[in-house]
């Protein structure tokens, strides 16, 4: 009888590729914030008018937002950011 592989190896490289992508978004929110944007809804809506696309192709989102900013900062942004 085989037995099936831990699932934490997979979940390892989930956490690598948003990190990777939080990494690379990075410059392009911070354009963003320079620019007055600060909301969550904003930032997503600013990501969305540059047509760059969410982690599975779809459109953005205030919680998106959020837990790239997490990534970015690697603090929990839920308590420091109003979403508008």
């Amino acid at each position: 009888m085989q037995v099936p592989a831990p699932i934490w190896p997979k979940r390892a490289v989930r956490t690598a590729k948003a990190r990777s992508r939080a990494t690379d978004l990075a410059p392009i929110i911070t354009q963003l914030r320079q620019e007055g944007v600060h909301s969550l809804r904003s930032l997503a809506a600013g990501l969305n008018t540059k047509g760059i696309t969410a982690a599975r192709g779809g459109e953005w989102s205030a919680a998106q937002v959020r837990s790239v900013l997490n990534r970015i900062t690697g603090t929990n942004t839920r308590n420091s950011l109003q979403d508008r």
